[in-house]
């Protein structure tokens, strides 16, 4: 029977590609350096229009705000004006390492 695979996913929230890169191939950052050259790698753009508590529940369900129902952090609740705060566990959808595992 063949080995699973297994995979980690870092997801580094907020930070400068480019100086991350400058500092691994500096030696800083002597880990990072080893990932980013034995690993796949991207980068993920945030569609304009996606606020900060969108980013990562349309990145790990695949889905739109739209359709995850996270917009930011903080949102109305539909039908009033009362804020309230919203967290992970109610955003629709399966997370991709639910596929995964």
């Amino acid at each position: 029977m063949p080995t699973p695979t297994k995979v980690l996913f870092i997801g580094i929230d907020s930070g400068d590609k480019d100086l991350i890169q400058q500092w691994a191939a500096e030696g800083d950052l002597p880990n990072l350096a080893w990932i980013i050259n034995n690993s796949t790698q991207g980068t993920i753009k945030n569609p304009t229009g996606l606020y900060v508590g969108a980013v990562w529940p349309s990145f790990y369900t695949g889905l739109s705000p739209a359709n995850h129902g996270r917009y930011c952090y903080q949102q109305m609740m539909p039908g009033t004006y009362d804020v309230v705060d919203i967290n992970s566990t109610q955003v629709n959808g399966t997370a991709l390492w639910s596929y995964l595992s």
